[in-house]
């Protein structure tokens, strides 16, 4: 399998990821980004009116970048989950063959630029809150799911007790 894995990335390309298909997380992270994302697009949208309103233009530019992120993250995980967004099948393409820590790292880059500008609405924040939600999700799949209780058991009678 090592070997495999070497060969592949000297041939240009990456190893793959396969996510236990029976761990819920890895079963439907797709499906609950998209859903996710539609949550951010509103919430993005509502800080821009709100922040428009009361005439604050670091949070409506937030609200902004929020809404920008959640048409990238329905642009990366949409064409999984509902098959008439043809529009998004290139972007999604591009981001299968990748390592998942790619994929994640860009969530987070997507969560943490909006914070940048300030903190300063509560839709903001809720938008950061939702963002940072889509993140863990693929954060947890990239770090993987724990061993079943036999491992753990096993694991924790080899460590020396002190």
């Amino acid at each position: 399998m090592m070997a495999s894995n070497i060969a592949t990335a000297e041939a240009g390309g990456y190893p793959e990821q396969q996510p236990q298909n029976n761990w819920w997380v890895a079963k439907y992270s797709s499906w609950l980004a998209s859903m996710g994302a539609v949550a951010l697009g509103f919430v993005g949208l509502l800080a821009i009116a709100f922040n428009i309103i009361t005439f604050s233009l670091t949070s409506a530019i937030a609200g902004g970048l929020q809404v920008v992120a959640a048409a990238i993250i329905l642009a990366v995980e949409g064409s999984s989950v509902v098959s008439f967004l043809t529009f998004a099948k290139p972007v999604g393409l591009f981001f299968e063959g990748k390592p998942l820590y790619v994929k994640t790292t860009v969530y987070g880059a997507l969560t943490i630029i909006p914070m940048l500008l300030g903190p300063s609405g509560m839709a903001v924040m809720l938008g950061f809150i939702i963002s940072a939600a889509i993140t863990a999700l693929y954060g947890m799949i990239l770090i993987g799911r724990k061993g079943d209780i036999e491992d753990m058991r096993a694991a924790a009678e080899a460590q020396p007790k002190i």
